[in-house]
């Protein structure tokens, strides 16, 4: 197996900061408010033609008692309103193939584990809530629609949450033959 290669100046790279330095790495950031008592806010990410490898997520939210949550394969009825998406080099940049919306209508889907962000409120008090698992990638599929949801079950009212994400578009490889 070869070693990837920084095009500048041939020191070896990881394989994240090789995608980045072909253009192939991207990310975006949206923050949204939530109601508390079981209030729900939502993105949608929608895979284009190329397999997405998640490479960082994170959310932070100033809220308590919220949970995060992925789900694949849902039925969208509204897309939302567009995020931002830009590529991690400015240079050789190529085009994304994915589309991030903030508040979507959805129904359905299947669910990955929840995660728990505590936080903390009161007098004297403050705590920021976040979910940040960089080092291990997530695989998700071409022509697909993911949500990622945050339940807002703390007294914070309303929430605020921020996600952020960071993923590479990768082609299917052609199979040895």
């Amino acid at each position: 197996m070869t070693a990837n290669k920084s095009k500048f100046d041939g020191s070896e790279l990881p394989s994240i900061e090789k995608r980045i330095e072909d253009g192939f790495v991207f990310e975006c950031s949206s923050k949204i408010q939530i109601a508390n008592a079981g209030g729900v806010g939502k993105w949608l990410l929608r895979t284009g033609k190329s397999r997405v490898v998640i490479h960082a997520r994170q959310i932070t939210s100033n809220g308590n008692e919220l949970d995060y949550q992925a789900f694949g394969g849902v039925t969208v009825t509204s897309e939302g309103t567009p995020v931002q998406v830009v590529n991690r080099n400015s240079k050789d940049a190529q085009k994304t193939g994915v589309k991030v919306f903030h508040t979507p209508t959805v129904s359905g889907g299947q669910g990955v584990p929840p995660v728990y962000l505590p936080g903390s409120s009161g007098v004297g008090q403050i705590a920021v809530g976040q979910f940040n698992q960089d080092s291990f990638v997530r695989i998700l599929e071409a022509n697909t629609d993911y949500i990622a949801q945050i339940t807002n079950n703390g007294d914070i009212n309303p929430a605020n949450a921020e996600l952020y994400i960071m993923w590479s578009e990768i082609a299917e490889p052609t199979p040895a033959g």
